[in-house]
Formats: C-alpha cells, structure tokens, sequence
C-alpha cells in the first residue's frame, strides 16, 4: 500500500504513516514495530504534523476534517476533529512552538487554529488556487502560503 503521509516526532520516539485505508499508523523507528493505529478518519489521510514537543499529531484526509491527537498516554487519544471542506491537496503546518495550526481547503482558504482546544483563531482570505506549501515566517508568529503557478528557477 503507498503511504501518502508520514510524521515523526522531533526526538526520534516515534514515526506516523497514512495511506489510502484510512488509518494512520504509529511505529516504533527503532524496531519497526507498530505502536499504535488511530482510527477515525472515513477517508484516506493525506496529511500531517507532530508536535515540536512530539505530544501530539494533526492529520488531515479527504473526509474533509483534521484530526489532533494526543500521543503522550498509554492509547493515543483523538482529542480535536477540526472542520474544513473536501481537501483535494490537504496541508499541516505548525508554529515553531506548536501554539498553533495551519490548514487548507481545496477552496484555497488557511485557517489557523489552537490545536490544543480546536479554536479557529483565524483564516486567510481565499487564494486563486489549491494551498500547495506553506511555511513559518520570521519568527514563526505566522505562515507565508503559496499557490500554483510555482516560479521556475
């Protein structure tokens, strides 16, 4: 099975995989073992980012919905499931400090949200396109997004 998505956590403890079963899968690096499978999306995950801390995970997937969960327990826990619309290109992005979240929908919104309690703090206005990139700016108090064409260099 292709894996569409991968995250692993900053300190190496842990590494997360989704493909097209709808089910994200945690793995031990080390061993190769699977820790961990989260069920709850109703579509493939295409999708994601862990915590700078690596406490939690987001994962986005084409049942139009970003999920947060929490990995620090026994069980992983699903602790937010943030709306969106169909995500055709899904996007994660963290802040540097994991104080906030960014994601797109295919209608070119990011909206940015408190991940800890599902707060959408705000969203952009809608770009021309489908938000393929997006990255932290200066000092990580916001993302700077791109949308197609992409420059030739």
């Amino acid at each position: 099975m292709p894996v569409h998505a991968m995250a692993a956590s900053p300190d190496g403890s842990w590494l997360a995989t989704a493909g097209n079963d709808d089910l994200v899968r945690v793995w031990d690096p080390v061993t190769g073992t699977r820790r961990h499978t989260l069920i709850g999306h109703t579509k493939p995950v295409w999708a994601m980012a862990g915590a700078p801390d690596g406490s939690w995970l987001a994962t986005a997937g084409h049942d139009a919905t970003v999920r947060v969960w929490d990995l620090t327990g026994r069980r992983p826990r699903m602790t937010q499931t943030l709306p969106g619309r169909a995500v055709s290109c899904p996007l994660v992005r963290l802040g540097p400090d994991g104080p906030w979240l960014a994601t797109s929908d295919d209608d070119g919104t990011v909206r940015i949200w408190e991940p800890a309690t599902g707060r959408q703090l705000h969203s952009t206005a809608k770009h021309a396109g489908t938000v393929q990139a997006a990255a932290r700016t200066g000092r990580g108090r916001s993302p700077s997004t791109r949308t197609p064409p992409m420059p030739r260099w």
